[in-house]
């Protein structure tokens, strides 16, 4: 009895260990699976078969789906690209002019040049999102989020 009570106080404390938290990932993919790991076991909850599509082609679907989303997330959060794009134009006009005019206006040739990386962007994800689309999986995903 007596060793037992020394090999417990001997143990090291890890108080990270105890504090550890449950890590929730807040993603597409996971909402969805997690709504469905929910209703499975309801009657009238919504069934793959019925949409015509297995399991694995879900995921697979959903895979990329939040591929292209996260993609398209650090694309936008990518702040060294939109800077050097701003930048250009008024590196590249210091070395033919020095006045504060020609300053402004490649500033606002920066940030135009900007909104169109931004735009272009957004309207190549609109398009990669359209091309992936099934109609089938979609429907089943809205309803599973509705149920």
């Amino acid at each position: 009895m007596q060793q037992v009570t020394a090999i417990a106080m001997a143990r090291p404390q890890m108080p990270h260990l105890c504090n550890m938290r449950k890590i929730v990932i807040d993603d597409y993919s996971h909402s969805v699976t997690d709504k469905m790991d929910a209703i499975k076991d309801k009657t009238n909850a919504p069934r793959m078969e019925k949409y015509g599509f297995s399991r694995e082609d879900l995921d697979d679907y959903l895979f990329d789906k939040q591929a292209l989303i996260d993609k398209e997330a650090e694309r936008l959060s990518n702040y060294t690209m939109m800077g050097f794009l701003f930048a250009l134009p008024i590196i590249v006009a210091s070395a033919f002019w020095e006045s504060t005019d020609a300053l402004l206006i490649c500033c606002g040739i920066g940030a135009a040049v900007v909104a169109l990386y931004v735009f272009l962007g957004k309207l190549l994800f609109k398009a990669k999102l359209k091309q992936m689309h099934n109609n089938d999986i979609e429907n089943y995903i809205k309803d599973v989020l509705a149920f």
